[in-house]
């Protein structure tokens, strides 16, 4: 089936939505790595096939959600657009999500390459020299606004990039989410640089350095660096400065919550090993911020309107379009790294995406209850049996490591020439 053909028309499109649905919507697109980028894809694109990308006035993403809400944001003529347009803006996304970014930053720094300089340098690949100022809108293309989010390990305090420049919050005497914030104009940063500082999942990556240098400004402007690193560590749904900063400005109706954070499941490991053992711990302070902070959005589910829509749900699997139950349950254990994901997988994402963002909005009635599965099917449609779809989705929550060791990838033969030479060096002063 064609997807493009199959797309509702602009008529269709205004008996989907009621009048319930809200005018001016802020989209918060949660961490999660490549699995969260894929998901979040799903829910625009239902949002783009429905009419609703068109009230979006604010997107803010975190980690794996900064990817996407960048290159929404930069590349907004395109998403909100014809579907051409928008399926030739997520092809760029799709390609980046198989390049195999994690696997290819840590073969170069086997030869001593700094590896939140080799992800900014990844980020390029996707965002070229775009910089913040070009997310900026014009009368020809009104964007909403961006911000993508992370965490000082300086202050311990929520920072972010937004398409002005850098802002970050300081402790005001009144107490938590009273922050005063503060901010410096500039927009000649790299967007590849935020995304890079947004998503520098501890473990893995050190922190990005920010500076009045890099900054461009007074020292009596930023007196004191700070380190940023992953936002998911402070807020991984990306909704509470967001939601600080708009209610004090009267300029969203409602809040549509993606979230791609998975289910957190019991474990057998001894984790004696330091890295899988750091993960978890910080998985675990994560999830418990990650509750706090829903138990924290229903004190203010009255003054706001929410859509949650979470990729643990699972949707009625008996209409056509939707995903086998099993398949479902699957979607949330797939990992969250930045390797190369497969097309089953991406499709998977996707497709559950766009499935729960129908089903959230539709209970909301924000949306009509006849309103279309997903027809966009931008890689090789699955025709998999349930069950082998499910043990293969299963397989894809496993971390790869091998990928690691590509011998396709050239710092791969420099390192083996390398560790050779040191050895047959060795080998000939041995017996002097």
């Amino acid at each position: 089936m064609d997807a493009e053909l199959s797309a509702p028309t602009n008529e269709a499109q205004a008996s989907i939505i009621t009048s319930k649905a809200p005018k001016r919507i802020g989209l918060a697109l949660s961490g999660g790595g490549f699995r969260a980028t894929l998901f979040h894809l799903g829910v625009v694109r239902f949002l783009f096939d429905v009419g609703l990308l068109s009230r979006v006035h604010f997107i803010g993403g975190v980690s794996g959600g900064s990817i996407l809400a960048m290159h929404v944001g930069l590349h907004w003529d395109r998403y909100s657009g014809d579907h051409a347009s928008f399926s030739g803006a997520a092809r760029e996304v799709l390609d980046f999500c198989q390049r195999d970014v994690r696997n290819r930053i840590i073969r170069r720094s086997l030869l001593g390459q700094s590896r939140i300089r080799l992800l900014i340098a990844e980020y390029k690949h996707l965002f070229g020299d775009h910089t913040l100022s070009d997310l900026l809108p014009n009368k020809e293309i009104p964007k909403p606004r961006i911000m993508v989010q992370c965490v000082s390990l300086t202050t311990g305090q929520p920072c972010s990039f937004g398409r002005s420049g850098y802002m970050w919050y300081e402790p005001d005497k009144q107490g938590p989410l009273n922050e005063i914030e503060r901010s410096v104009v500039a927009p000649q940063l790299p967007i590849a640089f935020a995304v890079a500082a947004s998503s520098a999942f501890p473990p893995l990556f050190p922190p990005v350095h920010i500076t009045a240098g890099l900054l461009h400004a007074k020292y009596s402007e930023f007196q004191n660096a700070q380190y940023v690193t992953d936002g998911g560590v402070y807020d991984n749904l990306g909704i509470e400065r967001p939601l600080w900063h708009f209610e004090q400005h009267d300029e969203l109706d409602a809040f549509i919550v993606s979230d791609a954070g998975g289910t957190f499941d019991w474990s057998m490991e001894h984790f004696g090993i330091t890295l899988p053992r750091n993960v978890r711990a910080t998985n675990i302070l994560m999830k418990r911020v990650g509750d706090l902070m829903y138990r924290w959005l229903e004190h203010r589910q009255k003054k706001h309107g929410f859509a949650y829509i979470r990729i643990t749900e699972t949707i009625n699997s008996s209409i056509d379009g939707t995903l086998p139950p099993e398949v479902q349950r699957c979607v949330s254990g797939i990992r969250t790294d930045l390797d190369a994901f497969t097309d089953l997988e991406i499709s998977t994402l996707i497709q559950h995406g766009y499935g729960v963002a129908r089903q959230q909005l539709i209970g909301r009635s924000w949306i009509s209850a006849n309103t279309p599965h997903c027809k966009w099917f931008p890689v090789q449609f699955n025709s998999m049996e349930a069950n082998a779809w499910a043990d293969s989705l299963c397989k894809s929550g496993k971390r790869k490591i091998l990928p690691i060791f590509s011998l396709c990838d050239w710092p791969i033969w420099v390192a083996m020439a390398v560790f050779t030479s040191v050895l047959i060096l060795a080998l000939v002063m041995y017996p002097l």
